[in-house]
């Protein structure tokens, strides 16, 4: 008996031995400039996983690229990444040895690590990280602020945004114009206006104001948030009766004298709180200031006597340029559609709409991917949030009239606001009313690369971490895709820091 459990054992053995060397032919690819090797097959044992298979890669581009220092790299198999082992991998998608697997390798990204938060007055709504060293945020008090990373304890410049006299006062979006001292803000009562940041406002330690007033315009409804042209020189509004405005700079900025003039009428209209202000007329002189082009998302319903009026799902949730030309847009709303324009051909009286996509969805959020998303030369690839949790990448350029790509239960609520990354054609992240920020690769959307939340040593006392009550409402990249910010219901700008996010030449920082 001994002899044939010893014989039972043996043999055991020499079958893990035989599935331990069992071995699959695998093609390696990848889109990373001067890190590709020679388009053949290798033979890998099945037992291998990322480490192993990292290792290999490394080992590979030693011999044929030169490389001189240790890459970590993660691999995409059919879309997703792979986090477990090849003999797993092929065994949970009914796949045979003998078909092979064709992997991508991507440089790993490590997990950003909360870094700290941002104290506000009232909900978040809209964060402008492009300027190094300091963030922008829009508020519900109707106040923007400064802040730089280097001083949380409080803003080093904060202004209130008067009111035109509507009894709707919060800002929802705040803008840089560019790389100018100046800001673009949006805000419920359909005001645009452009305010100049003294550049001593920058380095001060002290917190301080906005002097002076700004320069006023009126969009033709309360408008939901804003967009700057790569070139500072434009601004994108969208509106809640299906319009989005495109104003020219030069257009919209009156004489100093002029804005004084408006500022002080709109302040003494929100005091007095005049019947004309509260039933959402604007003063004459804000009047006179009209967008340079109009551009109807969702055409108004015509009622009866030439009266109009939003059709159904009119909202526009956001408009934004393209990332590499001033004179094309993009917006999206509650109709599902996501709308391709030509802002010169606005500009000339012709057909502004280049192409159009639907979908049974109402969209929360959009922006433009950056240039070569997806393979592209241009930035023709959007992204969207969705109210039913999901998250949508939109090819403007493909014969298809829908999402190109859906990514189901993205979250666990809806999400509002999604962000692409600055330089990596491939990387968004997202944040909801779950309370959580995502990161995704589009080469690997089935699941999320990272989700990244406030610890909840750091929350205040009865806060529910990821609950309702802590709705993230607003997102953003730093300008060098290191930092991520979110903000929203707990009236804090989260920070959340990396390193090597999106950078996929190696010694590039």
């Amino acid at each position: 008996m001994a002899s044939l459990a010893e014989s039972a054992e043996a043999s055991s053995s020499r079958v893990t031995a035989v599935q331990q060397q069992q071995q699959v032919p695998l093609t390696l690819k990848t889109s990373i400039p001067d890190l590709s090797l020679p388009p053949t097959s290798y033979l890998v044992p099945t037992n291998f996983s990322r480490a192993h298979l990292s290792t290999l890669v490394n080992r590979l581009l030693a011999q044929t690229a030169n490389l001189t220092t240790t890459v970590p790299f993660d691999f995409i198999a059919d879309g997703q990444l792979l986090r477990e082992s090849l003999e797993s991998w092929l065994d949970k998608n009914g796949k045979t040895v003998e078909e092979g697997i064709e992997l991508e390798y991507i440089k790993s990204t490590l997990p950003p690590k909360w870094a700290g938060s941002f104290e506000h007055d009232d909900w978040v709504a809209s964060i402008d990280a492009s300027r190094e060293g300091t963030f922008l945020t829009a508020s519900y008090d109707s106040c923007i602020r400064l802040f730089s990373y280097a001083s949380p304890q409080e803003a080093v410049l904060t202004h209130k945004v008067v009111s035109t006299g509507s009894s709707a006062q919060s800002l929802v979006d705040a803008k840089w114009l560019g790389s100018s001292s100046r800001i673009v803000t949006a805000a419920v009562d359909g005001t645009v206006r452009i305010f100049t940041v003294p550049e001593a406002n920058f380095t001060s330690e002290t917190p301080g104001q906005i002097p002076g007033a700004g320069r006023t315009a009126m969009g033709p409804s309360a408008l939901t948030s804003l967009s700057v042209s790569p070139d500072g020189e434009a601004v994108l509004s969208a509106s809640r009766d299906g319009s989005v405005g495109y104003w020219k700079v030069g257009d919209v900025e009156i004489s100093p004298s002029e804005a004084t003039g408006v500022d002080d009428q709109a302040d003494e209209d929100a005091k007095r709180k005049r019947r004309k202000g509260v039933n959402g007329k604007a003063s004459s002189a804000l009047q006179a200031k009209k967008p340079s082009a109009l551009l109807w998302h969702s055409p108004p319903a015509l009622l009866n006597n030439d009266v109009y009026a939003p059709s159904n799902n009119a909202r526009v949730s956001q408009a934004v340029f393209s990332k590499t030309s001033s004179e094309v847009a993009y917006s999206a709303g509650y109709d599902g559609k996501v709308v391709e324009w030509d802002l010169f051909g606005a500009i000339q009286g012709g057909n502004p709409k280049l192409s159009q996509k639907t979908s049974d969805k109402v969209i929360l959020c959009l922006d433009s991917m950056s240039a070569s998303a997806r393979g592209s030369s241009s930035s023709a690839v959007c992204v969207t949030g969705h109210m039913d949790r999901s998250i949508g990448i939109w090819d403007m350029r493909s014969a298809s009239a829908n999402i190109s790509l859906l990514l189901p239960n993205a979250h666990g609520a809806p999400v509002y606001t999604v962000s692409s990354h600055p330089q990596s054609p491939n990387l968004l992240c997202s944040a909801s009313g779950d309370g959580v920020v995502k990161l995704f690769d589009t080469r690997s959307p089935r699941r999320a690369l990272f989700s990244l939340a406030r610890p909840q040593a750091a929350a205040p006392a009865g806060a529910v971490t990821g609950s309702s009550k802590e709705k993230l409402l607003a997102s953003a990249w730093d300008c060098g895709g290191q930092v991520v910010l979110a903000g929203g219901e707990d009236c804090k700008v989260n920070i959340f820091r990396g390193e090597g996010i999106g950078i996929e030449r190696p010694g590039l920082a």
